[in-house]
C-alpha cells in the first residue's frame, strides 16, 4: 500500500493543468468506497421503494381507464343495438300498417271496377244479345259482332256465352286490380 499511496500522492501533487481535481476525486473514492457502496444501495432501495407504489399506481389507473372505455363502448354497443331493434320493430309496424292501406284502397278500388265492369257487360248484353241462329230462343248466349271479313273466319254465327262473358269480364277486371295493387305495394319503402 505504500508504493500505491506515494504514486498516488505523487500523481495528486503533480502539475498538471486540470487534472488535479480529477486525481483528488479518485483518491476520495478509493478511500470511500464502502461508503459510497453503502450510499449506492440506499439509494437504489429508496428509489425502489419511492418507484414502486408509484408504478402500480399509474399502472392500475391505466387499468381503470381501459376498463371504463370497454365498459362505455359495451354500454354504446347494447344501446345501438337496442335502438335498431326498435327502429326494425318500428319498420315493421309501418310497412303492415302501409301494406294493410294499399290492401284496403286496392279492394275497395277493385270492388267498385267489378261492379263497374258487371254493370257495362249488362248493358251490352241488352243491345247485343241475340239468340244464335241455330238454336232459336236459346238464353245466355250472345252473338259476337260481325266479322265476316276477319282472318281467322269466324263469321257471323261465332256465339259466346253470357256466363263466359260475365267471366272473362270479372278475370279482366282482376288482373288489371292485380297489376294496380302491385304498382302500389311497390311504391312502399321496405
Amino acid at each position: 500500500m505504500g508504493l500505491i499511496t506515494s504514486i498516488e500522492e505523487t500523481a495528486a501533487n503533480a502539475v498538471v493543468p486540470g487534472s488535479g481535481a480529477l486525481v483528488h476525486i479518485w483518491l476520495w473514492c478509493r478511500k470511500h468506497w464502502q461508503t459510497l457502496v453503502v450510499v449506492g444501495a440506499v439509494f437504489v432501495i429508496a428509489l425502489t421503494i419511492w418507484r414502486a407504489p408509484w408504478a402500480e399506481n399509474r399502472q392500475r389507473e391505466k387499468d381503470q381507464a381501459q376498463i371504463t372505455t370497454l365498459q362505455k363502448t359495451v354500454d354504446d354497443m347494447k344501446a345501438a343495438s337496442a335502438k335498431a331493434a326498435a327502429d326494425n320493430k318500428q319498420h315493421v309496424l309501418d310497412v303492415q300498417t302501409a301494406d294493410e292501406k294499399t290492401r284496403k284502397a286496392e279492394t275497395d278500388a277493385l270492388s267498385a271496377n267489378l261492379v263497374d265492369a258487371r254493370a257495362a257487360l249488362a248493358g251490352w248484353l241488352r243491345t247485343h244479345a241475340q239468340a244464335s241462329p241455330g238454336n232459336a230462343g236459346a238464353s245466355g248466349l250472345s252473338q259476337a259482332a260481325n266479322t265476316a271479313g276477319a282472318v281467322d273466319g269466324t263469321g257471323q254465327n261465332a256465339i259466346v256465352s253470357i256466363p263466359d262473358l260475365e267471366i272473362c269480364t270479372e278475370n279482366t277486371v282482376k288482373a288489371q286490380g292485380w297489376q294496380d295493387w302491385y304498382r302500389s305495394v311497390s311504391a312502399i319503402a321496405r
